[in-house]
């Protein structure tokens, strides 16, 4: 029974150190992107928080207002965080081999709701997600 107990821990051990890999790869991709997009941010943790595993800390840019304000800067700053919003999951998807099946609820909700507060319609944002999608593959190629 020991023994028994001893490999279901080193198993769980094993599979917890994968996961804080993976939160890792996930984060960081973040916060790659984030920094070659000129996107500032505070900090980036791996540190579990009541609804995340880890997450990037971005700076308050006070005159961001997409919900009044559409001017270029607006949309252009909105579109490289949806950009580093999608990074994350690409990276993680990668480390893994296959696409996350949790923990990118938060990214996706933010990038949704950017994405539709700049186009005003589900149909045009899914359309603007996608895109948004490939450019996110396209910075992590260097593209």
């Amino acid at each position: 029974m020991g023994s028994a107990i001893g490999r279901l821990e080193m198993k769980t051990s094993a599979r917890k150190a994968k996961q804080l890999h993976a939160t890792a790869h996930h984060e960081a991709e973040h916060a790659f992107v984030a920094w070659r997009s000129e996107i500032k941010f505070k900090y980036v943790t791996i540190k579990p928080g009541c609804d995340s595993l880890g997450h990037v800390l971005y700076r308050r840019v006070r005159w961001f207002r997409p919900d009044i304000d559409n001017a270029d800067r607006v949309r252009m700053y909105a579109e490289r965080r949806i950009i580093a919003s999608h990074a994350g999951q690409i990276a993680e998807a990668k480390f893994r081999g296959r696409r996350p099946r949790y923990g990118m609820h938060a990214d996706n909700q933010l990038a949704f709701d950017m994405a539709f507060r700049l186009c005003g319609s589900v149909k045009t944002a899914e359309a603007y997600l996608h895109y948004c999608w490939l450019r996110a593959q396209d910075a992590r190629l260097g593209l």
